[in-house]
């Protein structure tokens, strides 16, 4: 795997803080008892599905069913090898966390791209999964762009029923997804908020935001009237008057820096209320 140290040094991110490897899938003997089981299942109504099959095909055609019966006899010892063989290619890459920004090494061809967090433009498309009213897995796709043309993409599952990790893309997505969150809002709310205070009015996609208050669609919202402001089925909401109304249709996966956006709202809403 290509050597990241050169990216982190050409944008001069500074020590080495953790690494985050590709999410590998687990041996057959790492897996848990409840996935074995799964795949035995699994396999096994595949396997009575063709015997059936066999079993017509013989009654119709004798000579022309013995030939068939190989085919699933061998199909068998292929799934068991497979099943018990060798990992999965990993999707994810490495991802290696410096003081000042990240370098993703991706998977393929892809070569090391680094970010700085006080420059990285951030989309994040976290989508919780449900089966029967329960969650099953999450994912996570993190797009990181810089103001030089660097893009990279990060992904990553957590929380896949009855599996032991190997769910693709990088490990640990939920530690990685509020890291990226956390060093972003760090580096830039501090200059964001300076630049409300010099009269700039900055925009997350088509989000307006300014020392006045806020707007997107309809008319702006003063600080001082902003009750709340959450994120509510993939939309931001503002709680206004006692009411709750979607600040924009544009879904936060869609608006650059949200988590930026959403902390420099709080705090000019907390400073205006106080």
């Amino acid at each position: 795997m290509p050597d990241p140290s050169t990216a982190a040094s050409a944008k001069q991110l500074g020590a080495l803080r953790t690494t985050y490897r590709p999410d590998r899938r687990p041996t057959w003997s790492q897996r848990p008892a409840s996935a074995k089981a799964a795949g035995v299942i699994g396999g096994g109504a595949a396997v009575v599905a063709a015997v059936a099959a066999v079993v017509v095909a013989t009654a119709a055609a004798p000579v022309a069913g013995a030939a068939l019966l190989v085919v699933p006899a061998g199909a068998v010892a292929l799934g068991v090898a497979g099943g018990r063989g060798g990992r999965r290619r990993p999707r994810g890459g490495e991802l290696h966390f410096y003081e000042h920004g990240l370098v993703n090494v991706g998977a393929g061809r892809a070569g090391p791209a680094a970010v700085r967090w006080d420059e990285a433009s951030v989309l994040q498309d976290v989508v919780r999964h449900t089966r029967h009213g329960s969650v099953t897995r999450t994912t996570y796709l993190y797009t990181l762009s810089a103001p030089d043309g660097t893009r990279t993409e990060i992904s990553g599952v957590a929380g896949v029923a009855g599996v032991a990790g190997g769910s693709g893309g990088t490990e640990r997505p939920q530690e990685w997804g509020r890291a990226i969150q956390d060093q972003v809002i760090a580096a830039q709310l501090p200059g964001c908020t300076a630049a409300l205070q010099r009269g700039e009015t900055l925009a997350f996609g088509d989000v307006k935001v300014s020392w006045d208050g806020i707007v997107a669609t309809g008319e702006p919202v003063a600080w001082s009237r902003l009750q709340e402001i959450r994120v509510k089925d993939g939309l931001v909401h503002l709680r206004v008057g006692g009411k709750w109304r979607a600040l924009t249709g544009t879904a936060v996966a869609r608006i650059p820096n949200h988590c930026v956006f959403l902390a420099l709202a709080e705090r000019m809403r907390a400073a205006a209320r106080s």
